[in-house]
């Protein structure tokens, strides 16, 4: 065996170092942090007034340039309060790109509006500018803009568009925290800007999320929302008690005191570890030395925080004549065995959805009734999300997130491309390749099945 043999031919893997880095990243600061909450008053464990909150919030605001921030259970709940507070609802809108987690269109249904699927920039896999422009309609009163990857969208064409046509501008900004544009920081261009602090992002609480905007009264109207509907006030002083008067509708969407804490002590690594990931981005940009591999792109007016680093595979260049999506999922396969843990983000535009297909988006009950799509899917309509999600890899999941990312592993994916590349006829014919199975599996008939309203 040669050093070029791959090891799904019996060759010895690319990846020889050892275990990746524990992530998240976890230090005795972080730990000190979430302790100080559950050795403090009882005050900093619950509720609307913990300090805890308050310091993330402005510390975040302070980190973003934003003029207000608000602490939220999650980036969902970002999301939907978002619209919930401009009061978007049934016979409304929003446009949301094709390529994004789920969540960015859920939120509009689960508000009785419609969600409008638009195609992606094959370079940034952001929103188009322009095709988000051929979807406006009378009904049109929102446009979400998502940051994939932590690569900002264009935001100026964006920001343009929903000024002349009167729409609420929300950035999805959940993998972009310290990512700029035009020097910028991601998030402050729209009505509000939502984070996530889940565990896989590199500024992270375990769970969470953050809302960021320059609007008090969207501010105040969020607040009310995450807080069963009560009027924001300040902690009773001596002599005073809480109301506890629901003057609206509400939810308990608040962020934990501790997840807080923890977020808080996490914000002071971001800078170095967005710092990290451009660095380990700079080499993995090697890949694009080898035929038929495509890596990302960054404009020259912003930056990215490389949350994942997404491949464009040429199945063309590469000589290959079956489906696309089979030859992503060799190379994959291939890379797993050289010890590469690359995969998917996104498996499907989310118009192919069934949540988004039915004749009335709903809530699974305890005795669902059919389960199958109700309304037409249209395979083109997203033409360049499908051939992206069909034709692409991604590389930095959380834990081998490139934030804390090894150098000499990173440059052991490299190689394993590099030796993929050299004996890719070897990886277009092997009879004992198996793709990565999708847990639970989709059912066939939603998946493919096109039926009329």
């Amino acid at each position: 065996m040669t050093s070029k043999e791959l090891t799904i031919e019996g060759g010895s893997p690319a990846v020889t170092r050892s275990s990746p880095l524990r992530w998240p990243n976890i230090d005795d600061e972080d730990k000190q942090a979430v302790m100080a909450v559950l050795d403090g008053p009882p005050s900093d464990l619950g509720g609307p007034h913990s300090r805890w909150n308050r310091k993330l919030e402005a510390a975040f605001a302070e980190f973003t340039g934003a003029q207000n921030c608000v602490s939220l259970s999650s980036a969902t709940a970002a999301l939907y309060a978002s619209l919930l507070v401009h009061g978007i609802g049934p016979g409304d809108e929003v446009i949301v790109p094709g390529l994004t987690w789920v969540a960015t269109a859920m939120v509009v249904a689960q508000l009785g509006a419609t969600p409008v699927f638009c195609d992606i920039d094959p370079v940034t896999f952001n929103i188009d500018p322009e095709k988000a422009r051929a979807l406006v309609t009378p009904a049109t009163r929102a446009i979400i803009v998502v940051h994939a990857h932590g690569l900002p969208a264009d935001m100026s064409q964006l920001s343009v568009l929903c000024h002349q046509r009167g729409l609420y501008l929300i950035e999805d900004a959940a993998q972009a925290a310290g990512a700029t544009y035009a020097g910028q920081a991601a998030g402050t261009f729209g009505a509000t800007g939502c984070f996530s602090l889940n565990y896989k992002k590199a500024f992270t609480a375990g769970d969470g999320g953050l809302l960021v905007t320059d609007d008090a009264a969207l501010l105040e109207a969020v607040m009310s929302y995450a807080n069963f509907g009560f009027e924001p006030a300040p902690a009773p002083a001596k002599g005073e008690t809480a109301s506890h008067w629901s003057r609206w509708l509400g939810t308990n969407d608040r962020l934990s005191p501790m997840a807080a804490a923890l977020a808080h002590s996490q914000l002071r690594k971001l800078p170095r570890f967005i710092e990290v990931a451009a660095e380990n981005a700079a080499v993995l940009a090697k890949i694009g030395e080898f035929a038929g591999f495509q890596p990302p792109e960054i404009p020259e007016d912003r930056s990215s925080t490389h949350h994942l680093y997404r491949v464009v595979i040429d199945a063309e260049a590469l000589g290959w004549q079956g489906p696309a999506s089979e030859l992503r999922d060799r190379i994959i396969w291939a890379l797993h065995a050289e010890g590469v843990t690359a995969g998917y983000w996104g498996r499907a535009p989310l118009n192919r959805m069934t949540a988004f297909r039915r004749t009335t988006p709903r809530f699974r009950t305890v005795a669902p009734d059919d389960h199958r799509p109700a309304l037409a899917w249209e395979p083109e309509a997203l033409p360049v999300t499908e051939q992206v999600l069909d034709t692409s890899l991604v590389l930095g999941r959380a834990p081998e997130t490139l934030h804390i990312a090894d150098r000499e592993r990173v440059t052991q994916w490299v190689h394993a491309f590099a030796k993929i590349a050299d004996r890719i006829d070897v990886v277009m014919s092997a009879p004992h390749f198996r793709p990565l199975r999708p847990q639970p599996p989709v059912p066939e008939l939603e998946d493919r099945l096109v039926v009329s309203p």
